[in-house]
């Protein structure tokens, strides 16, 4: 039996895209006390994308998310790849702490995002 080794990680959302060339770590609302740990992911990320020794994906969860805490399941939720998601009415989208973890599940499954970054939103 062959076991390929995996890693995925589940970052925050302030390497994502606000606009070309600027993300939203880079913005001058970022909260000065989230940034070192924002910034650290960051880092991990760039550090992770041209590597091949290991199949990885790392997760950028909604820019919204626990941001009030949601634990409603509703088995939906839309895909993105390097850019903030946005709401209908252009705020920041959100998702539930259960559909990430069914986000998560599924792209373990399907390895749909590997050697990729991905982010994940309520729809």
């Amino acid at each position: 039996m062959h076991f390929t080794t995996q890693k995925r990680g589940c970052g925050g959302s302030g390497s994502l895209n606000v606009a070309p060339n600027l993300q939203l770590v880079d913005t001058p609302d970022f909260p000065e006390d989230v940034y070192p740990a924002a910034d650290a992911l960051r880092v991990l990320l760039n550090d992770l994308r041209p590597r091949r020794d290991i199949n990885w994906a790392f997760l950028s969860p909604a820019t919204m998310f626990v941001n009030p805490v949601k634990f409603e399941r509703t088995g939906k939720y839309r895909i993105g790849q390097d850019d903030v998601l946005m709401t209908a009415a252009g705020k920041p989208a959100d998702i539930s702490v259960a559909d990430l973890a069914c986000a998560i599940a599924d792209d373990v499954e399907q390895k749909a995002h590997l050697f990729q970054r991905f982010t994940v939103a309520e729809i």
